[in-house]
């Protein structure tokens, strides 16, 4: 697998988490589906400017583990910083037991970044997560009744989740050929995208093949979304 992006689209579905307690937030008036009495419903969605937003803690869309068995991944390269926000997702929980590459900054600077985050969410408190709007989003209107497989949306992962995950990246440097499995090496090339970014140049006895990367959204495998180019 080529980086374990995130997609953070789903959070502009999700009211914001002020530093402190905003009394305009909670003078937001509720949402209820016209002609629908629900109580389970109560409390969960919210109107500001003519459009409907949950009131909940913001949840992400992480990779669907339903299209890629995770357990049997064999290798995850990651290409910078940015690109490895769901890496808890796919390494904890889900039976796999490959490897995971990076080069030192982007190890160092990504654990920065996702403790940080990790403690922004943690600290706006570890209230009931809004499910019920996710069994009535046909009813909602748009763009929260368009959001993409809200049923898959999950809150980020705790810090003890993120520790573990990232004790699995093992540390490359530019240009060390790292065997897989005697299959093909991997080689990290400085990508000059931010630092400690790295296109991967895979190399088998008769084929190169390089994967340009920059910043990506959300997870690739291969075949079906990569462009390799062969020199």
């Amino acid at each position: 697998m080529l980086d374990c992006g995130l997609s953070a689209q789903s959070v502009l579905n999700f009211l914001p988490l002020p530093p402190v307690p905003s009394t305009r937030l909670a003078a937001l008036p509720a949402y209820t589906p016209p002609h629908l009495n629900d109580p389970l419903l109560e409390g969960e969605l919210k109107e500001c400017c003519g459009r409907v937003f949950v009131d909940s803690i913001p949840e992400f869309c992480p990779p669907l583990d339903k299209v890629v068995d995770f357990s049997q991944l064999d290798v995850v390269l990651i290409s910078n910083y940015t690109c490895m926000m769901a890496l808890p997702f796919i390494t904890e929980d889900t039976g796999f037991k490959g490897q995971v590459y990076a080069t030192e900054p982007t190890l160092q600077i990504g654990r920065f970044y996702l403790e940080e985050l990790c403690t922004w969410l943690s600290a706006a408190g570890a209230g009931l997560a809004a499910r019920r709007w996710k069994e009535l989003v046909h009813v909602l209107p748009g763009p929260l009744a368009h959001a993409s497989r809200p049923r898959a949306w999950r809150r980020l992962y705790g810090r003890a989740a993120l520790a573990r995950a990232l004790a699995r990246v093992r540390v490359v440097g530019y240009d060390e050929r790292v065997p897989l499995y005697g299959a093909l090496d991997a080689t990290p090339v400085s990508s000059g995208f931010c630092l400690g970014s790295a296109n991967w140049v895979l190399r088998t006895p008769h084929e190169k093949v390089a994967s340009p990367t920059t910043c990506r959204p959300v997870a690739l495998l291969p075949s079906h979304y990569m462009h390799l180019l062969p020199f």
